[in-house]
């Protein structure tokens, strides 16, 4: 086993040097960090490959320089792809989820859907980047806790392929379900609340506009948000925990068992298969979380009317 694991990383490495010849390149005009990766045989050919064809893109290129971004992207060469899909057919999943909820009351409460894309969207693409298997480094413990230390030998995904030789523990794989729960959080509580801070001013603005402030509170179709600054802080941090539990636990599960271990291992050598596949998934997903946190913010009493 452990020979196999040698001889199929020396052939990453010899494929990626005739990579960079061919190109032009060598290891000293890459990153430091991804020239140890190629050294180490942690990068297959084709991986490199369409990064440095990305990495000439004007408008790609500068975003490949983020070493978080470009590790994610060389451990798995779809992760943009699948990023793409994610807010694409996520925002189409999410209005179809708004309207399955709210049927007749859809235009009535238009206020809380514009609201709830804006978050959802941006809540997704947070969870897609953080759920999201990395090239796995190991970062320096120097002047952390233990704590911090702890968190930084987990992986990125709880569910991720470990590198050989060096298998995580159950230990680190449930840490990695708890990693991102800060950042997610912020997240969730920052978008819901500029989102439904936007909804609430825009209300105003239109009430304001039309000059029907009172016609509105009786007319049951034209509808309105009842958004006080109190209700927008308790939505903030009612989505914030939606994110960093709920969200956060899909999208481990939709990167690392459906993706990576599932799609990315039966149709390996298919990438059109493994996009639909992708495309099915995170559709799926999309629409499950896009509904349920409409039902959930609803059994919380924050979704109301004039």
């Amino acid at each position: 086993g452990g020979g196999g694991g040698d001889g199929e990383e020396e052939e990453n490495a010899a494929a990626c040097k005739e990579v960079l010849a061919k190109s032009g390149k060598d290891s000293a005009n890459l990153p430091s960090d991804l020239a140890k990766a190629i050294e180490a045989g942690k990068v297959n050919a084709g991986s490199l490959e369409k990064f440095l064809a990305l990495e000439a893109i004007p408008l790609v290129g500068p975003l490949l320089k983020t070493s978080s971004l470009r590790n994610r992207f060389l451990a798995d060469d779809t992760f943009l792809n699948k990023l793409a899909i994610d807010i694409l057919v996520g925002s189409a999943a999410q209005i179809v989820a708004e309207y399955q909820n709210r049927k007749e009351r859809f235009v009535a409460e238009a206020d809380f859907v514009l609201a709830g894309m804006v978050t959802v969207v941006l809540a997704n693409f947070a969870a897609v980047y953080s759920a999201a298997p990395s090239l796995y480094e190991g970062a320096s413990s120097k002047g952390m806790s233990a704590f911090g230390r702890m968190m930084a030998a987990c992986p990125d995904n709880a569910f991720q392929y470990a590198p050989k030789g060096s298998p995580f523990t159950i230990l680190q794989r449930l840490g990695a379900c708890v990693k991102p729960v800060p950042q997610l959080f912020l997240v969730g509580f920052l978008a819901a609340a500029g989102g439904y801070s936007y909804t609430a001013l825009s209300v105003k603005v239109r009430n304001w506009m039309e000059g029907k402030k009172e016609k509105e509170k009786k007319d049951g179709d034209k509808g309105g948000a009842k958004l006080g600054p109190d209700t927008i802080a308790k939505i903030a941090v009612a989505v914030g925990a939606y994110t960093a539990v709920s969200t956060n636990l899909r999208y481990q599960v939709v990167a690392g068992v459906l993706e990576q271990r599932f799609l990315d291992v039966v149709f390996a050598k298919n990438i059109g298969i493994r996009s639909l596949g992708s495309t099915v998934v995170r559709t799926a997903n999309t629409y499950v979380g896009s509904y349920f946190i409409v039902v959930y913010l609803q059994w919380l009493g924050l979704q109301k009317t004039e």
